[in-house]
């Protein structure tokens, strides 16, 4: 299943999916953003330093059959060599395919938008064609 959990920013995305995740299951975490608190770490994860979805797509295609978790943490920190946000797309949407067809669970972290001051859609995932089983809302 694909997940989004999603939030405004600074509500505790981060903190919400590493408090919730099974310390049975190995988990592969990206951290994107660089904000992952080391104490809600268990010993059963690998955790990827990189907003770069390149390295992103190869280390899930490469750890998927070791793993049964994936967490991106953030989605909107997110990018490639040459800034393509067509190619970033095609890359996330490859990532939930790989996911998908190993029925391994995918938790991608959002954020929540504001325009003209009222909630807005999240950034990238339905807009850009990147779908959800459940949406979980933090904050």
């Amino acid at each position: 299943m694909v997940y989004e959990i999603y939030g405004p920013p600074d509500s505790g995305k981060s903190s919400y999916i590493l408090s919730t995740l099974d310390k049975d299951k190995i988990t592969l975490y990206i951290n994107s953003d660089f904000q992952i608190t080391t104490e809600l770490m268990h010993e059963n994860m690998y955790i990827l330093n990189s907003n770069n979805v390149d390295l992103m797509k190869e280390s899930v295609i490469q750890l998927i059959h070791l793993v049964d978790v994936v967490v991106i943490d953030s989605l909107p920190t997110v990018t490639n060599e040459s800034n393509n946000t067509e190619r970033v797309i095609t890359d996330i949407q490859k990532i939930i395919s790989v996911c998908n067809r190993n029925k391994t669970d995918l938790y991608i972290i959002n954020q929540l938008r504001y325009n003209q001051g009222k909630e807005d859609n999240t950034y990238y995932l339905n807009r850009l064609k990147l779908y959800y089983n459940k949406r979980i809302k933090v904050g």
